[in-house]
């Protein structure tokens, strides 16, 4: 009852990336995610008047393959797309988890806009993600920023950091999101770029910095 350790754990597609695409109207993400180990520490859930809670004090996930499919060829979703803050804000109970940890992972997308050339892909290797004071709205009327800190390779070249904050209680979605990558050599790009606009780059970001601070209307910053 408060402790949970899986091995081994698939989250598969139900159907191959082509009877996928045949089968939505419009635009969607597959997702492929394996990981070696999930494990989930100190829970504390069950019902309170009638209503589900959930506590942890860490889920951590190693070794996580993860890969995300979006295939260019289905009308585009014109719905509005909430942030993060709203989805969390609107969980319908109490959750409330202090740490969340991804360790020595590696996450890949990948856009598609024909069959025959391929996908363009971008790739984070190395992935190791720590996540603190993951909360849902419910019941809430004040709480700390969502901090998300991140470390990876991308495109299998070039160091990443990346420092985001999320204001979940905040109606306006308030968030902050800044990062730098160093020696980057913008030619790894073509995986992506070859693919979807038939175009390459050469050359090499000793170091590229971004300070974004945003909400739902709009986003500020600078990236040098």
């Amino acid at each position: 009852p408060h402790s949970l350790q899986i091995k081994n754990f698939d989250y598969l597609p139900e159907y191959s990336r082509t009877k996928f695409v045949q089968k939505i109207s419009k635009e969607k993400d597959l997702f492929t995610v394996k990981a070696k180990s999930l494990a989930i520490h100190n829970m504390d859930w069950g019902f309170r008047n009638e209503v589900f809670f959930f506590n942890a004090s860490s889920i951590i996930l190693d070794d996580l393959d993860a890969n995300i499919y979006r295939n260019k060829l289905p009308a585009d979703d014109l719905r509005k797309k909430p942030l993060y803050n709203t989805l969390l804000r609107k969980i319908p109970f109490p959750l409330k988890i202090d740490t969340l940890l991804v360790r020595n992972s590696k996450l890949v997308y990948e856009e598609e806009i024909d069959f025959k050339k391929g996908p363009s892909v971008l790739t984070f290797d190395r992935f190791n993600l720590n996540a603190k004071n993951i909360r849902s709205g419910y019941g809430l009327k004040k709480t700390a920023d969502l901090d998300i800190k991140i470390n990876c390779l991308f495109m299998q070249n070039s160091p990443l950091k990346i420092h985001w904050t999320l204001k979940i209680l905040d109606p306006q979605d308030g968030f902050n999101i800044k990062g730098s990558i160093a020696n980057f050599n913008i030619q790894a790009l073509s995986r992506f770029t070859k693919p979807y606009i038939n175009t390459s780059f050469k050359g090499t970001f000793n170091n590229f910095d971004f300070d974004i601070t945003g909400n739902d209307k709009k986003a500020t910053g600078n990236a040098q």
